[in-house]
C-alpha cells in the first residue's frame, strides 16, 4: 500500500494516504454512488471521525482498482435491465451479483465495512 498522502479531509485537512483511508479506525466506509451520466464521478463515501472532525468526504471508486482482488468486468450494466440498482442510492450497500464493471467495487466497499467493524483504533 502506499503511504504516499493523496487525500486532503474537507473539514480538518489532514492529509490521508490510501493506507490511512484503508486501514485507520477513524476513516470508515459508509456507501458508494455512481453517477449515470458521466461515471468518472463514481464515489465511495467515507467518514472522517477524528476528534474535532466526522465530516463525509467522497473518493473516486476507481482509486481502489489495484486494490480490488478478482478480475473487474469491462461491460457497464448500469441502468441495464436487470441492472438491481444498488448503486443509485447511498444507503443501498447490498452486494451486487450481475457481471457488471462496479460490482467487485461494491464487493470491495463491503469487505471495508466488515473490516472497520473489528478494526483497532488509531490515531489519524
Amino acid at each position: 500500500m502506499s503511504a504516499e498522502k493523496f487525500k486532503q479531509c474537507p473539514k480538518c485537512g489532514v492529509w490521508l494516504s490510501i493506507e490511512d483511508i484503508l486501514e485507520c479506525a477513524q476513516v470508515s466506509i459508509i456507501g458508494m454512488t455512481l453517477d449515470s451520466d458521466d461515471f468518472t464521478f463514481n464515489s465511495f463515501y467515507f467518514n472522517h471521525d477524528a476528534p474535532d472532525c466526522g465530516t463525509t468526504f467522497t473518493m473516486n471508486v476507481l482509486d481502489f482498482a489495484e486494490y480490488i482482488n478478482e478480475p473487474i468486468p469491462q461491460d457497464i450494466l448500469t441502468g441495464q435491465p436487470g441492472c438491481e440498482r444498488h448503486c443509485s442510492s447511498l444507503t443501498d450497500t447490498r452486494l451486487c451479483g450481475k457481471k457488471c464493471r462496479w460490482a467487485p467495487f461494491r464487493r470491495f466497499m463491503d469487505a471495508l465495512m466488515r473490516k472497520s467493524q473489528g478494526k483497532p483504533q488509531d490515531t489519524h
